[in-house]
């Protein structure tokens, strides 16, 4: 996926402060979702590492960060343009 990778090639902390807060999270009691897309492109785990921390299987989590991305498209993608704008 396209974003994904963009994703993963900004800055950590841009991720953390400037978009986390905007995307559309679903709200569980123990914030599953968040804690999916922070430990992905923030801390730069893998499957395995963040499914062994919350609990799930690699194809739950994979399964997870899929649905956050395609929920929160629009959001990213103009973090993604003002990220590359900011750049140049």
């Amino acid at each position: 996926m396209k974003i994904r990778q963009s994703l993963r090639n900004c800055e950590p902390y841009f991720i953390e402060y400037d978009l986390l807060s905007k995307l559309y999270l679903k709200e569980d009691e123990e914030k599953t979702e968040y804690w999916i897309f922070f430990y992905y492109f923030v801390r730069r785990l893998n499957y395995e590492a963040i499914g062994v921390r919350l609990g799930y299987t690699y194809n739950t989590v994979y399964y997870k960060l899929n649905n956050i991305l395609k929920a929160n498209k629009t959001i990213i993608e103009e973090f993604i343009t003002q990220r590359q704008s900011n750049k140049n």
